[in-house]
């Protein structure tokens, strides 16, 4: 099955037909909206953001869904953004090899994993007719989506969100204000794809001291959350 037959014949979290009418990605049946299911409310402890699933993300997607029941689970342990900061957390500095356990162990039944936007980009426009990210777009889609996530967050209670990337910081740190003032830590780290090595291994002391000191806070987070 391809995966535009499979994502068609799916209930999905999100709909696109509720989509913003000024976004460039809604008429576009080819292009897959990724929705994760969370954890259980009871379990719901922290929230992963990243900024947009690319098209290369449809096969640990499809791979990770193996049944409804644990479709979650599975996703947060493919070859993905959740698994990969764990690793980069583990060997960045050399010192948290130890402490980084309690972030893993919460990872497949604690963690959401969700984007900025929602629809799969293509950054050469070629597969599926994807468009490349721009911000408007993501801005519309924070809107629509987000908006209703972070509701929900706050209902369930989460302890932590872990923004990944320039982006997606830039589009929260306006809004985390309204996150901290209902008990909720926001974290903020280079996105772990090895592409963006250069930033997580900088030679400037204010990035790795920044990297450290939400490191640090998350970690002492999460060992306490294991109590």
């Amino acid at each position: 099955m391809q995966f535009i037959d499979y994502i068609s014949n799916v209930d999905n979290i999100y709909e696109k037909a509720l989509c913003p009418d000024e976004c460039e990605f809604k008429d576009n049946i080819k292009v897959p909206i990724v929705g994760v299911y969370p954890p259980s409310s009871d379990k719901f402890l922290g929230v992963i953001i990243s900024r947009d699933p690319t098209t290369r993300f449809k096969d640990p997607y499809l791979k990770a869904r193996v049944t409804p029941e644990r479709w979650h689970d599975e996703l947060m342990e493919a070859d993905a953004p959740p698994q990969w900061i764990i690793n980069k957390i583990r060997f960045f500095d050399g010192k948290y090899v130890d402490d980084v356990r309690f972030l893993e162990k919460m990872m497949a039944d604690n963690i959401y994993w969700t984007h900025l936007h929602k629809c799969c980009t293509d950054k050469l426009e070629k597969e599926l007719d994807a468009k490349k990210f721009k911000r408007v777009n993501a801005k519309l889609c924070m809107k629509t989506w987000l908006v209703k996530e972070f509701s929900d967050v706050v209902d369930y209670k989460v302890r932590f969100i872990i923004c990944l990337g320039k982006d997606v910081e830039n589009l929260i740190k306006p809004i985390e204000g309204s996150l901290t003032s209902h008990n909720i830590r926001v974290f903020y780290l280079p996105h772990p794809s090895d592409a963006n090595n250069g930033t997580w291994y900088s030679k400037k002391a204010k990035v790795r001291d920044n990297i450290t000191k939400n490191i640090d806070g998350l970690l002492l987070l999460c060992k306490s959350l294991s109590n």
